[in-house]
């Protein structure tokens, strides 16, 4: 399972890398006749990735988080510039939905695991799980989901109608921050969360 989904956060990389490893040289200040004196370069981004296996609230959920450097070695000069950040944040929905791609098929030709459209309509999981199964391992997903529809209820309240997907997509993101715990400075007991 690991190899799984360090090999898709692995191709969502190089598509970071093809389509955003670039950053501004020279100088975008002012226009000559007009045209930017500066250039768009392609750089090398420098990535760290941390395979988790746990949330928050210690339930098993493997994920990767990949850390970028704010400075990315430019391929022409050999010099360390500032990275595009916005050329990042646009392929965000594209590396996402490489990695679940590779996922779901790698899953599937590994384990023979079929798929479902999830009830909440982002994503698919593992068909045939009992929902007291997913319940048991999913109490952040319940709070999140909880969290979100009181929220849902509040734009309704406001605005005189329930919320759309897209601002559903919003709403969620905010309860997910809104209901996240920080994290312990405490060591983690993993043979308690084993036995729990």
């Amino acid at each position: 399972m690991q190899e799984i989904l360090q090999d898709a956060n692995h191709a969502a990389l190089e598509r970071m890398q093809q389509e955003a490893g670039f950053t501004r040289t020279g100088y975008h200040g002012r226009r000559a006749d007009g045209v930017e004196a500066g250039r768009w370069a392609r750089a090398h981004l420098v990535v760290t990735t941390w395979l988790q296996g746990t949330n928050r609230d210690g339930e098993p959920h493997d994920h990767s988080h990949n850390v970028i450097a704010r400075m990315a070695l430019t391929e022409s000069d050999g010099i360390w510039r500032a990275v595009d950040t916005m050329a990042l944040r646009q392929q965000l929905g594209a590396m996402a939905a490489i990695v679940d791609a590779r996922v779901q098929s790698a899953l599937t030709r590994e384990f023979g695991v079929s798929w479902a459209a999830r009830g909440d309509g982002r994503g698919y999981e593992i068909a045939g799980i009992a929902q007291e199964t997913l319940d048991a391992y999913s109490t952040r997903a319940r709070a999140v989901t909880r969290k979100a529809a009181a929220l849902a209820r509040q734009w309704a309240h406001k605005y005189g109608r329930a919320p759309n997907a897209r601002e559903m997509l919003f709403i969620t993101d905010e309860a997910n921050l809104a209901s996240r715990r920080g994290k312990d400075d405490e060591p983690i007991d993993w043979d308690a969360l084993a036995a729990r």
